[in-house]
């Protein structure tokens, strides 16, 4: 019955943690063409099967609870694991791996939102918005991250950290779709609320996002400035992935000042960051804007 909480394909290892049956069950199914291997070692339930579990499992509403709690925790560590790839040398790797899993960790990401479970949310802002971000799926980032700010105001968690790193992730998908004071008004209050929070990092990152916004809006000082502190707190941080962004970013603005050495060193500086981490993505931005 528990099958019904899958969206799309599963391997072994969710159906374990989902639904706590033995293999047998799993190989009955597959005898029963029931569950089939649509994919090596990915699993599919036919839809009249599902259709059937899911009506079963809606009748029992504690049972139907505790199989969506199970499913967005298997989902949700499962995505925290790709999100820590996401940014090193296994980037593409991963990509394709949540990429696969994609439908069963946005319905985690639901269920945690109906259920009230942070710890989940927690863990799967990160893959999702670096997912939608590197996959250029700004829309659907828009779409999921404001329906989960939606969900934290309407709960009483509007000046919580959880709120304060969703809306920053919803300003930077704004940045992307050229919505800049949607932007910049996102991370201006996201930041607030990180600082509040004592959450330097996750705060320099917004802060450098807000450097972009500003750069886009032709405000070349106060960019500089957000820019500046940014660097400087994710050098204290020994953040190197963050210092990349930061210097990479300084050397755009410093190209359309017109300092042209000063924009090739940054340059240069965030390669060697980027290399250093694996970022493919990175690399990539800073080759081409050298």
């Amino acid at each position: 019955v528990r099958l019904a909480v899958f969206r799309g394909g599963f391997d072994r290892a969710a159906f374990d943690a989902v639904t706590g049956a033995a293999v047998q069950a799993l190989v009955s199914l597959l005898d029963k063409s029931l569950v089939w291997e649509h994919d090596p070692r990915l699993f599919q339930v036919h839809a009249l099967l599902r259709q059937f579990a899911l009506e079963r499992l809606q009748a029992d509403p504690a049972r139907c609870e505790g199989a969506q709690a199970a499913h967005s925790r298997h989902y949700a560590q499962r995505a925290e694991r790709c999100g820590a790839r996401l940014w090193g040398e296994d980037q593409l790797a991963a990509l394709d791996e949540l990429g696969q899993a994609l439908e069963n960790a946005r319905a985690a990401w639901q269920a945690a939102l109906a259920l009230g479970s942070e710890d989940a949310l927690e863990q799967l802002v990160d893959p999702l918005s670096r997912f939608f971000d590197l996959r250029s799926r700004y829309q659907e980032g828009v779409t999921t991250f404001g329906g989960a700010l939606d969900a934290l105001e309407a709960g009483g968690h509007a000046e919580g950290l959880l709120y304060a790193r969703v809306l920053a992730r919803q300003g930077v998908f704004f940045l992307h779709q050229g919505e800049f004071d949607r932007s910049r008004r996102a991370l201006e209050r996201a930041i607030a609320l990180l600082e509040r929070h004592d959450a330097a990092g996750e705060a320099a990152r917004a802060r450098n996002s807000l450097g972009e916004v500003l750069f886009a809006q032709g405000q070349d000082d106060d960019a500089q400035r957000a820019l500046e502190v940014g660097l400087e707190t994710f050098a204290g941080l020994d953040d190197e992935t963050g210092m990349g962004t930061a210097k990479n970013n300084l050397a755009n603005l410093a190209w359309r000042r017109g300092d042209y050495e000063t924009a090739q060193q940054l340059h240069e500086a965030a390669l060697a960051l980027q290399r250093r981490q694996g970022d493919a993505w990175g690399m990539a931005s800073s080759l081409n804007n050298l």
